[in-house]
């Protein structure tokens, strides 16, 4: 055909309870029926990993705050994995990443954490874990959580590293990614054309 769009299609995913969602039409094989926010039924297929070659990390503005959504290419589709910004999800995907070779299939898992109720995320490549290149014993630079009192409230702040991890991921793993993937332009954090509405963010 010589018609031709500039138009990428993408599945998007996101992270919801230890799982990667992605919303289809009702009636979907395997697809399963649950309540948003909103109180609207919508329906999910439900995943552990998304494998593929990561080509690309782009970065959107949402009603929800800043979000990261790495592009990803498992050699048949591009999956476009949607992540808020200030998630322990995204932490924990760029505290691994440059441990990884980025020339190859890397394998994105998440799963939930019942005692903590919350969701965990890891990197695995050629069937090992990719461990962080951040930990308690070596934080390398990575500043910690400071304990805030807010309205009489403790909590924590995670200020100083959320700026630490946009450091890092722009001057760090972006010019590695661009160089793993010469031919992609999209190896760089831009505004994409807007994706279909996530209900359920934040996460």
């Amino acid at each position: 055909m010589g018609a031709k769009t500039n138009q990428n299609n993408y599945s998007y995913y996101t992270v919801l309870n230890g799982k990667f969602a992605q919303k289809v039409k009702e009636g979907t094989e395997g697809a399963v029926a649950r309540k948003n926010k909103k109180d609207v039924m919508v329906y999910e297929l439900l995943f552990d990993t998304l494998e593929g070659k990561l080509i690309g990390i782009e970065r959107r503005d949402g009603d929800y705050g800043k979000e990261i959504h790495f592009i990803i290419n498992d050699g048949i589709e591009n999956m476009k994995m949607q992540i808020q910004f200030s998630s322990p999800t995204l932490k924990s995907y760029l505290s691994r990443i440059l441990n990884a070779d980025l020339n190859r299939t890397l394998e994105f898992c998440v799963g939930w954490d019942k005692e903590k109720e919350r969701t965990f995320a890891y990197l695995k490549q050629n069937g090992k874990t990719v461990q962080s290149m951040f930990t308690k014993d070596n934080p390398n630079g990575l500043p910690p959580m400071i304990r805030k009192k807010v309205k009489g409230k403790d909590i924590w702040d995670d200020s100083d590293q959320l700026e630490f991890f946009e450091n890092f991921l722009n001057e760090k793993v972006l010019p590695k990614l661009k160089g793993s993937n010469p031919l992609h332009e999209n190896a760089k954090i831009e505004e994409p054309s807007k994706p279909p509405v996530d209900d359920d963010l934040p996460f």
